[in-house]
């Protein structure tokens, strides 16, 4: 008995290795991989992603299912050493009730992720990535996205957003919850801005075309333009010009 006990575990383990081998894809200095992930969610669950290095593309649709494509490239010398990082990546997935997770651990110079997620509409979503981009369209809910050197761009949003980016460029279309955005080294762009916002850089400059809310803007360095705002605008720069036209709420300028 014990033999045969012995025989399944080598041959399960044996399976296994087979699996992750035939998942990668490649030759020695560069290997590829998929993982699709699908869960059952209700409305107003969470997606959270943390400590993961890649770009994001999520967008809010019909089903109550969110649903993962994880494209991977890994850098290795040896195809035993891609199947353990490969291992470690499938698990940085964890799901508890309607919170989905994808935490990464692994070294982020060694691997390079590029995420596609379908949530539902009425989703909670928090990622922070420290190498890539993120896009997000359609999703109403918590939102929170930060990146270290990427650019945000959010598009057809209801609820709360606070975004962040150190070296990246911002742009919001047709938003319609409260926004705070900053960028230490990115241009703002702002189009159909229909929630109270404030959007910051440090060295780039800021384009809003048409508010229907309070707008906050401000920049270190750069120039800002903005055309049709129909609510309270307050604008600041210190080092860069300001143009404004069509605006018939409350205005503050100042350079």
């Amino acid at each position: 008995m014990k033999k045969l006990a012995l025989f399944t575990s080598l041959a399960l383990l044996l399976f296994v290795a087979s699996a992750f081998s035939q998942e990668l894809k490649g030759t020695s200095g560069n290997f590829t991989a998929k993982i699709e992930k699908s869960y059952d969610v209700s409305p107003g669950g969470n997606l959270t992603v943390k400590k993961v290095v890649g770009d994001f593309t999520i967008k809010g649709w019909s089903k109550n299912v969110v649903e993962i494509t994880q494209n991977i490239k890994i850098k290795s010398y040896t195809r035993g050493e891609a199947e353990e990082i490969y291992r470690r990546v499938l698990a940085s997935y964890d799901v508890y009730g309607n919170k989905v997770r994808i935490e990464g651990d692994y070294n982020g110079n060694r691997i390079r992720n590029d995420f596609i997620i379908n949530v539902p509409e009425k989703f909670n979503v928090e990622v922070g990535t420290s190498g890539g981009n993120i896009n997000l369209s359609a999703v109403e809910g918590e939102i929170g996205l930060s990146t270290s050197g990427g650019d945000i761009d959010v598009m057809d949003t209801a609820g709360r957003v606070k975004a962040n980016t150190s070296g990246g460029d911002l742009k919001f279309s047709s938003v319609s919850g409260p926004v705070k955005a900053s960028t230490s080294g990115g241009d703002i762009d702002l189009v159909d801005i229909f929630g109270e916002g404030t959007f910051s850089t440090s060295g780039g400059d800021i384009t809003l075309r048409n508010a229907t809310n309070r707008v906050r803007v401000s920049t270190s360095g750069g120039s800002i333009k903005v055309a049709s705002v129909s609510a309270e605008l307050n604008a600041n720069t210190s080092g860069g010009n300001i143009d404004i036209r069509d605006i018939s709420g409350d205005c503050s300028v100042s350079t």
